[in-house]
């Protein structure tokens, strides 16, 4: 009895250390997970995962944590003081403001022009059901028409169900006519409620620039209410069109390649 209550006792033990730390980053105003962010202790480093968690070793205790990511302010605490700096082990990250490049003046006549697909057709669709699920296009640019500058982003919603949802633009490199890396890592939310139908983000602020084919995607970061569904039409490109959709999975997460077709985003350019 006696045995078997000690072996209890440091079993619950170890699970209340692991969870001490365990800690988990989020972004102070929308309260959502911050993914990829460096974690350093001296010469050590560490990852947060797709939930914005990182474990901490015991033998660190004394020692400055250092949390770095491109799209929010630096922070670094001493690692006795975390305490005070978190709740219930969640550490807020202050996301940064975006400055505006230098504006160029030139003779040049810049023109717009609408690329990608337009589709607000019901009879093909796809869906983001849950946090994690990324919807994403091949958007083709022309190398000959030179640089562009992304203004604007719309699609439409056929159908969605639930309180709300919030969701990040990406963007992508295509490379071997498949997702590459992050064109852009500033996180580019926008939350979608009922009755919205026609979406429309603002990419200026961001200055992206392309010089050919890319890859646009959204992505669930968090659902509210019940069962949340948020429905994206799809067009067809029988010649041109890819379409990637990611979803998570026990091993971190798998991408479904499908040809001749096109989520319906349309990106209003400048170049």
């Amino acid at each position: 009895m006696c045995k078997s209550f000690v072996l209890v006792f440091l079993f619950f033990n170890i699970l209340t250390l692991n969870a001490q730390n365990k800690y988990c980053l989020l972004d102070e105003q929308y309260n959502v997970p911050i993914e990829f962010a460096n974690i350093s202790i001296g010469k050590t480093m560490f990852i947060s995962d797709l939930a914005g968690s990182f474990v901490l070793p015991d033998k660190y205790s004394g020692d400055t944590i250092k949390i770095q990511h491109i799209s929010y302010y630096e922070k670094a605490i001493a690692i006795k003081d975390l305490p005070d700096y978190s709740v219930e082990n969640k550490i807020k990250l202050k996301p940064k403001i975006i400055q505006l490049s230098e504006v160029v003046v030139s003779n040049k006549k810049s023109r717009l022009k609408r690329i990608g697909c337009n589709s607000n057709s019901n009879k093909m669709w796809d869906e983001i059901r849950g946090s994690g699920i990324q919807l994403a296009s091949k958007i083709n640019w022309s190398k000959s028409k030179g640089s562009c500058r992304l203004k604007e982003l719309n699609f439409n919603v056929l159908s969605f169900s639930g309180d709300s949802i919030l969701i990040a633009v990406k963007f992508y490199k295509l490379t071997h006519d498949t997702l590459g890396e992050s064109i852009c890592n500033v996180f580019m939310p926008k939350m979608i409620r009922p009755g919205d139908k026609a979406i429309n983000v603002d990419l200026k602020p961001y200055n992206i620039r392309i010089e050919e084919d890319f890859i646009v995607g959204i992505k669930g970061i968090k659902c509210y209410g019940k069962n949340p569904r948020l429905r994206i039409p799809v067009g067809i490109d029988l010649f041109n069109g890819k379409v990637f959709a990611t979803y998570p999975s026990k091993n971190g997460q798998y991408t479904r390649t499908k040809k001749g077709g096109s989520y319906g985003y349309n990106l209003l350019v400048e170049y």
